[in-house]
C-alpha cells in the first residue's frame, strides 16, 4: 500500500519559501513607499516655492511666514506626509523687519529631511541645493 501525502521535510521547505518571499515583498513595499514619501516631499516644495515666486513677483520681498501664502497663492499649504508638520521655512534677513508687516526679507530657504538619504532637500531663492546656514 503505497500512501500519497506530503512528508514534514517537504511542508517546512515550502513554508521556508514562501516566508523568504513574503518578507522581500514587504521590503520592496516599504522603499517604495519611502520613495513615494521623498518624491511627494520634493513635489510639495516645488509648490510652495511656486507659490513663494508669484508672492516675490507682487510684494517684491518674500514672506514673513508661510501662513502669508494662504488664499491667494496656495489654498493648501502641504505639510510633510509622513509626520503631518509643516515644512522649515525660513525667511532671511532673519530680523525684525522681516517679520513686520513691511516684509523686506529678499531670501528664503525651505527644507524637507529625506527619508531615503541623510540630506536634506533645500530649495533656496527657488533653486535646489545651497547651504542651510545661510542666504545672502
Amino acid at each position: 500500500m503505497i500512501k500519497k501525502g506530503f512528508t514534514l521535510i517537504e511542508l517546512m521547505v515550502v513554508v521556508l519559501i514562501v516566508g523568504l518571499l513574503s518578507g522581500l515583498v514587504i521590503v520592496n513595499v516599504n522603499n517604495s513607499r519611502i520613495a513615494t514619501r521623498d518624491a511627494r516631499r520634493i513635489a510639495d516644495l516645488g509648490t510652495i516655492s511656486s507659490a513663494l515666486a508669484q508672492y516675490y513677483a507682487d510684494k517684491h520681498a518674500y514672506p514673513a511666514s508661510r501662513d502669508d501664502l494662504k488664499l491667494t497663492y496656495i489654498s493648501i499649504i502641504p505639510k510633510d506626509p509622513q509626520t503631518n508638520v509643516d515644512y522649515p521655512y525660513l525667511p532671511y534677513p532673519n530680523s525684525p523687519s522681516c517679520t513686520t508687516a513691511g516684509n523686506s526679507c529678499t531670501c528664503y530657504l525651505l527644507t524637507a529631511q529625506l527619508e531615503n538619504s541623510v540630506s536634506t532637500y533645500v530649495i533656496k531663492n527657488g533653486e535646489i541645493g545651497g547651504a542651510t546656514s545661510t542666504c545672502p
